[in-house]
């Protein structure tokens, strides 16, 4: 037999969880894209590539899937046929984000381990 929510458990275990989702998908986007600016700076001063481009456009799957969330919540649960297709191109554009954005910041992170095994030398250095 299946068991109802009640009103409260509805709105914390769906409702809220939605909302938070949709915030954190914003401001993962957020941190990527200032992420991607930062480096964009760095790959200026130091004439090195970073994948900043990478890091500013790669995160769009993240605004794609936080769209996606917030019109599936609208639905209230209704089993809507066209809801797989989207659910497979929201997730597919979550993890080609994901994949992008893991890319672009190894490539930063590997400039900026190079810049400080490459200042720990000139320091040694008499």
């Amino acid at each position: 037999m299946a068991k109802l929510l009640t009103t409260s458990d509805y709105l914390f275990y769906v409702v809220l969880t939605n909302y938070v989702a949709v915030l954190g998908g914003v401001l993962l986007w957020v941190s990527f894209f200032f992420l991607g600016l930062i480096a964009r700076r760095l790959e200026r001063a130091f004439e090195t590539p970073t994948g900043w481009r990478l890091l500013l456009w790669a995160p769009s799957g993240i605004l794609l899937y936080t769209v996606y969330t917030l019109a599936s919540a609208g639905t209230a649960g209704v089993a809507v046929p066209g809801l797989k297709v989207e659910r497979g191109i929201a997730y597919g554009a979550l993890f080609v984000s994901a994949a992008g954005s893991l890319y672009a910041c190894a490539a930063t992170w590997m400039l900026l381990l190079r810049l400080a095994l490459r200042r720990a030398r000139q320091d040694r250095m008499p």
